[in-house]
């Protein structure tokens, strides 16, 4: 089995908590209902959805058989790319106002300050992993559309440019 498409994860994202027919995965996720009608069959084939009566659920008996293909390396490193691949198409869109936040700076650190951005991005992951672990949250009133995707690291430019150029 392949990876997935960033649109078929996240309707498996979708169907974790709670089995759900089409309508409720189309109002949760955002994807377009005839979109939708073609990818639920194709995961519903790949047995990792399962089918019935109008409810579409995780195939949990069958998830150590998918899950461990779909998380490989490979497969998520082409989903990240995607990813980035759609943040910065909608980032160049017309749209102003609904422009995601996106960021980029080529600089020059000193020493000292290669520590401190270390810092910050340390205390930038211990804020996301306290949200993401709260236990008092309730996420269930929450539509998955509206999920916050959030990115943070930084490398050298030779070293991106060495694997742009390793990638060819």
């Amino acid at each position: 089995m392949n990876g997935l498409l960033v649109v078929e994860r996240i309707i498996l994202e979708s169907l974790q908590k709670k089995g759900k027919n089409i309508f409720e995965i189309e109002i949760d996720t955002h994807l377009d209902h005839n979109l939708l009608a073609n990818l639920l069959p194709n995961l519903v084939m790949k047995n990792i959805v399962t089918y019935k009566n109008g409810i579409y659920f995780l195939n949990n008996q069958e998830k150590h058989n998918w899950l461990v293909s779909i998380n490989q390396e490979e497969n998520i490193k082409e989903e990240i790319k995607d990813i980035f691949s759609g943040l910065i198409s909608s980032y160049f869109k017309k749209e102003i106002n609904e422009r995601p936040c996106l960021k980029v700076k080529k600089i020059w650190l000193t020493a000292k300050e290669e520590k401190i951005l270390d810092a910050h991005l340390h205390n930038l992951e211990e804020f996301v992993r306290n949200i993401d672990q709260d236990k008092g949250r309730d996420d269930t009133k929450n539509k998955l559309h509206e999920k916050r995707l959030i990115f943070w690291g930084y490398s050298t430019y030779s070293k991106v440019v060495s694997e742009l150029l390793d990638a060819v």
